[in-house]
């Protein structure tokens, strides 16, 4: 269950690892989102599940210990590469007229972060939320602390994805920065890290049919409650089924496991290797000779950071009764029952 010098959990890392294909397809795929079903079809779970992992991956009683310590290293772990490649897609983004970047539009990435960089503010301020929240409630127990979070962050992400306007300042933040929609499956994976569950088996056979739902809302017009409804219904579901997964399961695939060992950077710059097809390709050109193009251009990009950050490959068939948590990845404990003991750099490493 484990890989490398970092003993990660291989199930983990694969399961972040198809969750950064499907990042990737979403955007390398043409079409409007609501026209195009595989689109759809991603766009329906893909987030709620990475932030899941995102909140399953976090050591809670040491961010409960260590309220300030804790924020600032997420802040300058995730913050500062974040930064780094907001400002390289700035730069890309006005570089016809780069001499005319003013402090304005420097500030604005702060609160209209480009195409797919909201990930990381929302995270960082989910994280913000969560410390304020404990300190609020630190005489609560952890476990009614998570659970009554868990209660209000749904009701939030309900509301926020009945409503998604974007109107306005405050609805711009809270609908497409923060996407309070996600919000309940962070906490949600920090209540799973901290519970010890009894999943049904069947749960696998539960998750492939609630899919059908997404089929169905891409077809059918259900409405904004049932369409609400059918999105935590499926994600909830495909969450218990993650868990269950991690617990029970060791997989390994090379390539997909190399890439959930290097989500981060591949994260914030694959959109490059799609810029840089658009760039180079004529002014009239076939869709097809885009996608090769940009394939190509994405398989170079990922195997370059990969190469750099170094290949994930497995060290241990089953645990070791003297394992330790690491500075990366994921260790459990000498008996299989025992909660994870966690140590990570960010949700993406």
């Amino acid at each position: 269950m484990f890989d490398g010098g970092s003993q990660r959990n291989n199930s983990i890392d694969f399961i972040k690892g198809f969750l950064m294909l499907l990042v990737i397809m979403g955007h390398w795929l043409q079409g409007n989102m609501n026209e195009t079903l595989i689109r759809h079809f991603i766009y329906f779970f893909h987030m709620p599940l990475f932030f899941l992992i995102s909140g399953f991956l976090i050591d809670y009683e040491k961010m409960k210990n260590r309220k300030v310590i804790y924020l600032f290293k997420r802040y300058f772990q995730l913050g500062a590469p974040w930064l780094i490649t907001s400002v390289i897609f700035l730069i890309i983004r006005n570089f016809s007229h780069i001499g005319d970047i003013s402090y304005k539009d420097i500030i604005k990435i702060f609160y209209s972060p480009y195409y797919h960089l909201w990930y990381i503010i929302a995270y960082l301020a989910y994280i913000t939320i969560l410390l304020a929240y404990i300190k609020l409630c630190k005489k609560l127990i952890i476990r009614k602390q998570i659970i009554v979070l868990l209660i209000i962050s749904l009701i939030v992400g309900f509301l926020a994805r009945l409503f998604p306007e974007q109107d306005g300042v405050f609805k711009h933040i809270v609908n497409y920065i923060l996407r309070l929609q996600n919000f309940p499956f962070f906490i949600f994976g920090i209540y799973l890290s901290n519970e010890k569950i009894k999943v049904s088996k069947y749960i696998y056979c539960l998750a492939l049919m609630v899919l059908s739902i997404i089929v169905i809302a891409f077809y059918v017009n259900m409405g904004f409650m049932l369409n609400t409804a059918g999105f935590f219904i499926v994600n909830f579901v495909l969450s218990l089924a993650i868990y269950k997964l991690t617990y029970e399961k060791d997989i390994y695939f090379p390539v997909i496991n190399s890439l959930g060992g290097n989500t981060l950077w591949i994260y914030l710059l694959h959109v490059l290797a799609l810029l840089a097809a658009t760039f180079i390709m004529p002014s009239e050109y076939e869709t097809n000779q885009w996608y090769l193009t940009s394939l190509i251009f994405l398989i170079s990009l990922i195997a370059a950071i990969i190469f750099i950050n170094g290949i994930r490959t497995p060290r241990l068939a089953k645990p070791s009764k003297n394992l330790k948590s690491t500075p990366i990845g994921v260790a459990i404990a000498e008996n299989p029952e025992e909660k994870y003991a966690k140590l990570h750099r960010g949700p993406l490493s």
